[in-house]
């Protein structure tokens, strides 16, 4: 067998060739990531993975983009050369022509997915600022006349008009992948734990490779951006951003265009509630997501615990300005780290809120920002399916976040904040000046 050839059709010239596979003891195995899901991060990650193991890794794709040429612009020769050992096929971020559901019958293929919404903010600004070009030809100036037209057009009205497409891409994915054996990873339950996430690859795909290695590949991969970045590819990485950077009904809209199968992943859409239910077949091929964030509520009667008390004294912040608008007040915070039963580690931000009467509903925020400005966590307690609380009668009430610590130790500034449920910018309480600490080594 012959690795296949791309040819051009017009002319039957070759393109490229693929490369020799160096192992044919080895099964060969195939990466699919939806566009901007984190697409060239797993590829990065499985270039290294394949280092190690043997594999040879082939991405056709990519390099008919980097020789700006569309794919229907070539034929292949050696179709079976997708059926051959010893490779690393990767970097498809729709399904390819020359890829069919036979093929991958019952062969290994791993699966990256994420938050539609967030896919198409991050679209919008790589298209707009960082995207590579493709080779000089004709598509290269299709592909730059569309950045120029990019400048003219709001974001939401490119993430309306584009989720269709989003639609189908993913549709045509799945069915591809229908008869495969596929590992499913959605980007929000790795981008904080990379070296699980390799080792869990490395384990579905079969592979006996050292620890200390796959450990050094983590490491490349683990810091997550301080800030926003527009003119970087790899803009700013911490999932919400579709919620951030989305006018409210941009995201109903978009939610009411989004096909069922973003459901079965776990994705919100406007679908009525009926149709929600996951595929039980689709979860059993998800990695185990990381103990997610977590908000706990708890009314004070009477005087603080001594033990909250004691611990809130020792981590007494003066400095903290808290607004005040007399309905309620943040009167005090306290960070603890952790070691949770998984090993991961987990930080506990709890603040006490004194609540006047009110007739709203509400909810509370936390934020944990760097020094340089970057936001690694920003959630409100509605976004974690926590029900709006209501307290006609007012009262303290001590907040506490369980947070991943996916962040390195350093100085970090936490925000507590208190919303009503209907307007979630419009603050009753908030920590305009948070405190400062430096995260536990734990």
């Amino acid at each position: 067998m012959w690795p296949t050839s791309f040819l051009y059709k017009n002319t039957d010239d070759v393109v490229f060739q693929a490369p020799w596979p160096e192992r044919e003891d080895l099964e060969s195995f195939y990466a699919f990531a939806l566009p901007k899901a984190g697409s060239s991060l797993l590829e990065s990650i499985l270039f290294d993975i394949s280092a190690l193991s043997g594999h040879v890794t082939f991405t056709p794709t990519v390099t008919l983009f980097e020789h700006g040429i569309k794919e229907e612009d070539v034929d292949i020769d050696q179709p079976d050369t997708f059926e051959a050992p010893g490779y690393c096929f990767s970097g498809f971020r729709h399904a390819p022509p020359f890829l069919s559901s036979r093929l991958l019958e019952n062969r290994k293929a791993i699966l990256l997915v994420r938050d539609p919404r967030d896919m198409l903010v991050s679209m919008y600004f790589s298209m707009r600022y960082s995207h590579v070009e493709p080779g000089p030809g004709a598509y290269r100036d299709w592909f730059l006349a569309q950045r120029k037209s990019l400048a003219d057009i709001p974001i939401d009205r490119f993430a309306a008009g584009v989720a269709q497409d989003l639609n189908a891409t993913l549709e045509a994915m799945l069915n591809l992948l229908r008869h495969a054996d596929i590992r499913l990873y959605r980007y929000e339950d790795v981008i904080y734990r990379k070296q699980q996430w390799i080792e869990d690859i490395v384990d579905f795909l079969g592979l006996t490779l050292d620890s200390a290695a796959l450990a050094a590949i983590a490491a490349k991969y683990v810091i997550l951006p301080s800030g926003e970045n527009v003119n970087s590819h790899y803009r700013q990485g911490h999932p919400g951003d579709g919620i951030r950077k989305l006018d409210p009904t941009t995201l109903t809209r978009i939610g009411r265009m989004l096909a069922p199968q973003w459901q079965w992943l776990g994705y919100p859409t406007e679908q009525p509630q009926e149709a929600l239910a996951q595929s039980a077949e689709v979860l059993a091929r998800l990695m185990p997501p990381s103990p997610p964030a977590s908000i706990t509520c708890t009314r004070l009667d009477g005087d603080i615990p001594d033990d909250l008390g004691a611990a809130l004294a020792r981590a007494s912040h003066p400095g903290t300005i808290s607004l005040k608008t007399g309905r309620a007040e943040i009167l005090s915070a306290h960070l603890a780290s952790r070691i949770a039963a998984d090993g991961t580690k987990r930080l506990a931000y709890s603040y006490i809120v004194a609540i006047g009467p009110v007739a709203e509903e509400l909810i509370f925020g936390c934020r944990l920002v760097n020094e340089r400005g970057g936001v690694f966590f920003a959630r409100n307690s509605l976004a974690l399916n926590q029900p709006p609380l209501h307290f006609p009668e007012g009262g303290k009430l001590c907040v506490t976040w369980d947070l991943p610590h996916p962040v390195p130790p350093g100085l970090y500034r936490f925000s507590a904040g208190c919303s009503y449920a209907n307007n979630p910018t419009n603050f009753i309480a908030r920590e305009v000046d948070a405190f400062q600490a430096t995260l536990p080594q734990a």
